[in-house]
């Protein structure tokens, strides 16, 4: 199994086990998480962002939800679109619609949470599932899993209850970071995989109480 996805297994078996918070090292919060993560985690225990590209996130599970189990491995896959850095994989056909929640940023309240348990159970079966199958798991299958499980009654109220991204805090937005050299100070994330050492020290600078001290040695 590829890194990718075995960094996948390792994020769900960890908050399944302890709770926390989960951050990929591509993503760079503009505010300090006690700031505003623990009001977001109040309603439902789980927050994560949302890919809305195709509907909103809690439509798109709705639709998709309480399938039977290996549907996430007949879903119709790319013939052009290739895994990067992830073989054997293959990518799914449009991943956007069956992506509601993202991973690269996952919040839990306590260790247990029935969504994140369920998410596990569902993903580690269909790693199990393709095993068996040549081309290997598709890239989005954790992604995916947690779509596929959507209808059971614990998971479906934690989502409803989540709140909804707003205020420059969807995928879209977080995302859209990559195209621009200037900084949104009204989102609450940025996400990109190569940033330079300048740039972050002016989103530092953008925040009120955050002082950019020189580096040891930096003459002043």
């Amino acid at each position: 199994m590829c890194i990718p996805l075995q960094a996948d297994l390792l994020r769900a078996e960890l908050l399944s086990l302890y709770g926390g918070v989960w951050a990929d090292v591509t993503t760079v919060p503009l505010y300090p998480l006690d700031q505003w993560l623990s009001d977001l985690l109040v309603p439902a225990g789980f927050w994560a962002f949302t890919d809305d590209e195709g509907g909103s996130g809690i439509e798109k599970l709705r639709r998709f939800g309480n399938r039977t189990r290996g549907a996430c491995l007949r879903l119709p896959h790319s013939k052009t679109k290739q895994a990067k850095n992830c073989q054997p994989s293959w990518v799914y056909e449009n991943y956007h619609a069956v992506q509601g929640p993202v991973n690269w940023f996952l919040a839990v309240d306590r260790p247990h949470h029935p969504l994140m348990d369920a998410w596990l159970e569902e993903y580690s079966s269909n790693l199990r599932l393709a095993a068996l199958d040549e081309r290997g798991p598709p890239y989005f299958i954790q992604s995916c899993s947690l779509t596929a499980v959507a209808g059971q009654y614990a998971v479906r109220r934690t989502l409803e209850a989540m709140p909804t991204p707003c205020g420059g805090t969807d995928v879209r937005s977080v995302k859209g970071g990559r195209r621009h050299d200037a900084v949104d100070p009204g989102m609450l994330m940025y996400k990109r995989p190569i940033f330079a050492e300048k740039k972050y020290a002016e989103w530092l600078a953008l925040q009120k109480g955050w002082a950019t001290a020189p580096r040891r040695g930096q003459k002043q």
